[in-house]
């Protein structure tokens, strides 16, 4: 299932701390949800079926529903980490405006991420807190968790999408590709071409074509138009400003362009689209 961050859902169960006791041994008890463990510190041995990983001070493991896991702590040099156990949907807005809640079976994030020292530390304190956040039945401190959790889920991806960097050609591209996808999203409004991108990443462009769409499931500019449409729905929906003006600042150059673009992505005119959303307004 392909989904963006900003699409998740979280609901936590369980914020625990585990504390440095030495030589513990302990399995995966809850297998229905999502799992996080963060190691703060200490050495330890994480198995699961096929494969044993030793973990320390900077490592990430994510386990997703159904999977078994042993942990094993140090003797001498105990580990203390944090777990959030929870589940996890995703929303999506269809043509008509309608939400649709979908469960996310798996997040796009490796068993195991290992971080440098000074994200080490930021990412400990995160983890702490919203360790010390979680207090269930507490509504309000639920929510502020609720969204530690979902700052830790945007980071964790984006370092897993840079995680093919570690060296070669291979990685520098990778590199490239992630500022082209980070230059879309900041400079959509403006007369963007795929040619003139590869010019200024140094790509060809029909490399950058082929590669961005093995890395991101869709071609450059396709991507740039669901940038701009999603960008027009906020514009059509909560503004009063003219179907021409929404098109300038969504780097349109006219009406026509912008309205094709638009009901070819949402199956609907731009007018028609901020129509249902009236009419959904009037109703609820």
């Amino acid at each position: 299932m392909s989904y963006t961050c900003d699409q998740l859902i979280p609901h936590i169960h369980w914020a625990l701390s585990k504390p440095p006791i030495p030589g513990w041994k302990d399995i995966r008890q809850n297998t229905f949800g999502h799992t996080l463990y963060w190691i703060h510190d200490g050495v330890g041995i994480f198995s699961t079926d096929s494969s044993d990983f030793r973990v320390e001070s900077g490592t990430l493991l994510y386990l997703h529903p159904g999977m078994e896991l042993f942990m094993e702590s140090d003797e001498h040099v105990p580990l203390r980490m944090t777990m959030l156990l929870f589940e996890c949907a995703q929303y999506q807005i269809s043509a008509d405006g309608n939400w649709e809640v979908l469960q996310v079976d798996q997040l796009e994030l490796p068993f195991v991420q290992r971080f440098s020292s000074h994200k080490t530390k930021e990412l400990g304190k995160i983890f702490l807190e919203a360790e010390m956040c979680w207090v269930p039945g507490n509504a309000a401190k639920e929510t502020k968790a609720k969204a530690l959790l979902l700052e830790l889920l945007a980071d964790f991806h984006g370092d897993a999408l840079k995680e093919s960097r570690v060296s070669g050609e291979e990685g520098n591209v990778r590199e490239a590709l992630i500022k082209v996808k980070d230059y879309i999203e900041q400079y959509y409004h403006t007369n963007l071409q795929v040619g003139d991108l590869g010019k200024r990443f140094m790509i060809s462009e029909a490399y950058l074509r082929k590669s961005f769409s093995e890395a991101f499931g869709c071609s450059p500019k396709a991507y740039l138009t669901r940038i701009r449409t999603q960008h027009a729905m906020r514009y059509l929906s909560y503004t009063d400003d003219s179907v021409s003006n929404i098109a300038k600042v969504c780097g349109y150059a006219d009406v026509y362009h912008f309205s094709k673009a638009f009901k070819k992505s949402c199956g609907m005119s731009p007018l028609d689209y901020r129509k249902c959303g009236m009419e959904d307004a009037g109703r609820s």
